[in-house]
């Protein structure tokens, strides 16, 4: 199984309706990530609060002002790729890394530009 990232607005009526993101970029890692990546020791010391959420199995859902939050964690991610792949064991591969960090990115940024939400789980 795959750890599926979604993105939501709420229409007219108040009801929430995807918004299409590109192929595989609604992916943030196999399921072994929420664990081994997401849940690992080095994202605490990075200060990350919201991605290692996902090591519970339970879904993140993220919207309003923790959208920001949501961002500069992406950010960090991405900022501390040599530093997270030495101290993972998945994914060995940093392009792999870039790739799920920059779709979480993607898909908040899409969330912001329609006052929505980012679901991942």
């Amino acid at each position: 199984m795959s750890i599926v990232i979604s993105v939501e607005y709420r229409d007219a009526n108040g009801q929430w309706q995807p918004i299409e993101l590109d192929f595989e970029g609604h992916l943030a890692g196999h399921e072994v990530a929420r664990v081994q990546l997401w849940g690992a020791p080095i994202m605490h010391q990075l200060g990350l609060k919201l991605l290692p959420q996902l090591a519970t199995g339970q879904p993140l859902i993220v919207e309003g002002v923790e959208l920001a939050q949501l961002e500069a964690e992406a950010r960090l991610v991405l900022d501390n790729v040599p530093m997270i792949i030495a101290n993972t064991t998945y994914p060995r591969d940093k392009r792999i890394l870039i790739h799920r960090a920059e779709n979480i990115l993607y898909a908040v940024l899409n969330a912001q530009a329609y006052v929505g939400r980012v679901w991942i789980g």
